[in-house]
């Protein structure tokens, strides 16, 4: 009896994720889709057995929510999840039965399944609002016709059944690949009167919700919403939804809130703060930040979850008078945010406030957290697998691609949130098998993105705690060997447009890392504030040299005033008038030695990395204006070595 490969997927993934103003809609997006998928791979369980192929859904959390009642989304509990807080399962599965009838009739009731499940979040954030309105507005602001025009078919399902005919189930399985790809290119087309009105200020796509509900509303949450946000409900839902929906009791004592990316840029800040916390001077300097914010009265979550690693650093805090700043949002520690018209729309401030005491609220906060330069910017980074679709070709059994899928999934459940998340001031937004993104401060970004890639190859150990990454030994038995991946990361302004971040992020991975010849490569693209944009390209390894070991390696010469960066000035501006490669190689040789603080520190700290560069620079030559890309490549250390506060 023949086998049957059933493909299954669930869309939109990228347009619904990436319509996001905020880390909190980014995350959420990919949460509700991991839910959903656990949806729809537990209803073919139940009805076909466990015929699961990918991805690995045993040991996932979402199994516990949806276990045996994926039909019943009213029965779900979210407290079992407790801490597992990151979407982990893609938006598509496969599964392999020997009953085609089977297993239609699975993916038919998946289709079902993932919709009632979807509309019953929708009915839980609606109710929700209505009960939260004051008396004396009217419920039916609520146009049940919006919503459900916008919610009801908005997740679409697809499928394809393939026969198995080959005696390799890698051959069968690439067939089927096919199937499904000529069935995504098919187009479900629903006849609809459009949306008219005004639109909702995240999608630009779908009506906003009546204006009498933001009136009320988000005057009333104003850490919620901002002042003049309009949304469509669709967006609405996924901005509300953690908090109505997925919220558990352990929640209500620090909300389910993702960091915010003026959070994330501060995170680096705020353990330097925590290193000083029992200093007399820094415990008085906080006194005073929280004695005048206080005056302020301003409306901004004070109950957030701190940034794993911050949580685990504060616990060495004996001294625990002030802590609870350290569940304050990150804005409210850049002078910056100290402006009459932030206070008042964003926060809710009294216009009757004094200008003198917010003054003197910002100088507070410049004297509390000037010693350890919070930064304006942070970074965000995504991975994405090499040839995965040659991996899984290469499965000559379904066992082989079950135990590929379970590699996977322990990768991004388990080895992911150990190296990030317990080593860097960072956040997984969601990991998914061979790709994810994560949100990380500027100064662990390049050791981040080197553990993330040498975890994914088995070139990553841990010994007490601390994490060694060698790519020129043997994987490490811990970690499955996955092969090789690409890394786009964009470095960028907190109050930068996350809109664009994610575009330019998905640009980097795509356009350029993904570009390089043979890939395993990375790029990390820098958004200036003053609206230059700028690329530096690389492969992860070339030859004996480890790139981003020597970025980090010329980040700390940089910040540790042991070179100047005006040697790549000077090379920059003469790069052209060398002539030959040996004739540049020598210039830069030359440049490093002048522009060394001394003698002893150009043959202690940069003499031993001088043969890096030149093999970056002999690695890069057949890439185009390789010259260039080898300059962007040195300045991106330079950058991230900066004073980040300006």
């Amino acid at each position: 009896m023949n086998n049957y490969i059933g493909i299954f997927q669930i869309s939109p993934v990228q347009e619904y994720i990436n319509q996001a103003k905020r880390t909190q809609d980014f995350w959420a997006g990919s949460y509700i889709l991991s839910y959903l998928s656990a949806v729809a791979i537990e209803t073919v369980i139940q009805e076909s057995g466990d015929c699961i192929v990918y991805p690995f859904f045993d040991e996932n959390p979402f199994k516990m929510v949806v276990s045996g009642k994926p039909d019943d989304p009213r029965a779900h509990d979210f407290d079992v999840l407790e801490n597992e807080r990151i979407g982990t399962l893609p938006n598509r599965f496969v599964a392999v039965l020997d009953d085609q009838e089977s297993l239609k009739n699975a993916l038919k009731q998946s289709q079902v399944n993932v919709s009632n499940a979807y509309a019953e979040i929708v009915r839980k954030v609606k109710e929700r609002l209505k009960s939260d309105l004051k008396p004396n507005i009217n419920p039916m602001i609520f146009n049940d016709q919006i919503w459900q025009r916008q919610n009801m078919n908005f997740f679409k399902t697809m499928w394809v059944v393939y026969e198995c005919h080959h005696s390799s189930y890698g051959t069968d399985y690439q067939h089927a690949e096919r199937l499904f790809g000529a069935r995504k290119s098919i187009r479900n087309f629903d006849q609809t009167k459009g949306e008219s009105g005004k639109k909702c200020n995240i999608c630009g796509e779908r009506e906003r919700i009546h204006e009498d509900f933001w009136i009320d509303y988000s005057t009333r949450n104003r850490h919620v919403f901002r002042k003049n946000e309009r949304l469509c409900s669709v967006c609405l839902v996924k901005r509300l939804a953690p908090e109505i929906v997925f919220e558990t009791k352990k929640d209500k004592e620090s909300r389910l809130v993702f960091p915010s990316t003026s959070t994330i840029a501060v995170g680096p800040a705020i353990c330097r703060l925590i290193d000083k916390w029992a200093e007399l001077d820094v415990q008085d300097a906080l006194t005073s930040f929280i004695q005048k914010i206080n005056i302020l009265n301003l409306n901004f979550p004070r109950r957030l979850p701190p940034i794993p690693f911050i949580q685990e650093h504060s616990k060495k805090i004996d001294y625990k008078i002030n802590k609870e700043i350290l569940r304050w949002d990150g804005d409210v520690f850049l002078k910056d945010t100290y402006q009459r018209k932030i206070l008042v729309d964003d926060y809710g401030m009294s216009r009757d406030i004094a200008w003198k005491k917010i003054h003197d609220c910002a100088e507070a906060c410049t004297k509390l957290m000037e010693p350890f330069k919070p930064a304006k910017y942070y970074a965000i980074v995504m991975m994405d697998g090499d040839n995965m679709g040659q991996y899984l070709s290469q499965c000559q059994t379904i066992n082989e691609h079950r135990q590929f899928s379970k590699n996977l999934s322990e990768f991004s459940r388990g080895t992911i949130p150990k190296v990030c998340e317990s080593n860097f001031t960072a956040k997984v937004s969601y990991f998914g098998g061979d790709e994810g993104i994560i949100f990380v401060g500027m100064d662990d970004l390049l050791s981040l993105m080197r553990c993330l890639r040498a975890a994914f190859s088995g070139h990553l150990t841990f010994d007490a705690d601390q994490w060694h990454v060698d790519f020129f030994s043997p994987p490490n038995p811990q970690f499955p060997d996955l092969g090789t991946a690409c890394i786009g990361a964009v470095v960028a302004h907190h109050q930068q447009s996350l809109l664009h971040v994610i575009e330019r992020l998905h640009h980097s991975l795509e356009e350029k890392a993904k570009q390089v010849e043979d890939k395993d490569a990375f790029c990390i693209t820098l958004m200036k504030r003053s609206g230059g944009t700028t690329h530096a390209i690389s492969k992860c390894v070339y030859d004996n040299c480890d790139v981003l070991q020597h970025l980090e390696q010329m980040r700390c010469l940089y910040k540790d005033k042991y070179l100047s960066d005006t040697w790549l000035y000077d090379l920059d501006q003469h790069k052209h008038a060398f002539g030959t490669n040996e004739n540049i190689f020598s210039e830069i040789f030359r440049l490093l030695k002048r522009h060394a603080r001394d003698e002893c520190v150009f043959e202690s700290r940069i003499q031993p990395i001088i043969n890096d560069i030149r093999q970056i620079y002999n690695g890069m030559e057949s890439m185009p204006d390789f010259l260039e890309n080898f300059i962007q490549l040195e300045f991106c250390a330079q950058y991230l070595a900066r004073d980040k506060q300006q």
